[in-house]
């Protein structure tokens, strides 16, 4: 029993990695293939609608398939995506800046090196997961 909870962590850890580089290799296909014709703002509107349908459809394919309530569906995949977009940027930036106070007093780097705060950076991932816990709102208040 206990190596089917380790096989699907492995399996779960390995599905996680194969879609993150493909998602990077499919990113990295779509502006390079696409940025001579259309400009940035385009792909970047272009790449959010395609995350947005995406994230929909697996949303409802894992609602339906499981019979789970679609509202409660919602409500976790948004959930989920947020704490992904919110939390990933703001503790990346820790380890980082206590990387710098040390070497600036442990080391004695002469020259200043800025502590960095917390970016929010705009990308597709993020309209999407926004996209996602607005039609979770809406739809929870059309429901109640």
């Amino acid at each position: 029993m206990i190596i089917l909870a380790f096989c699907n962590i492995f399996l779960g850890i390995a599905a996680i990695v194969m879609l993150s580089k493909g998602w990077e290799k499919f990113d990295n296909w779509v502006y390079r293939r696409f940025s001579a014709a259309f400009n940035q703002l385009t792909l970047f509107v272009f790449m959010s609608l395609f995350l947005f349908i995406l994230f929909i459809t697996i949303t409802v394919l894992i609602g339906t398939l499981n019979h789970f309530s679609l509202i409660n569906t919602f409500f976790v995949t948004s959930f989920i995506l947020l704490c992904i977009n919110f939390f990933s940027p703001y503790y990346s930036s820790h380890p980082v800046n206590e990387e710098r106070v040390f070497m600036k007093y442990a080391v004695k780097i002469p020259r200043d090196t800025a502590v960095t705060v917390f970016d929010l950076k705009l990308t597709p991932f993020l309209i999407a997961s926004l996209g996602i816990v607005a039609i979770t709102a809406v739809v929870t208040i059309v429901i109640i």
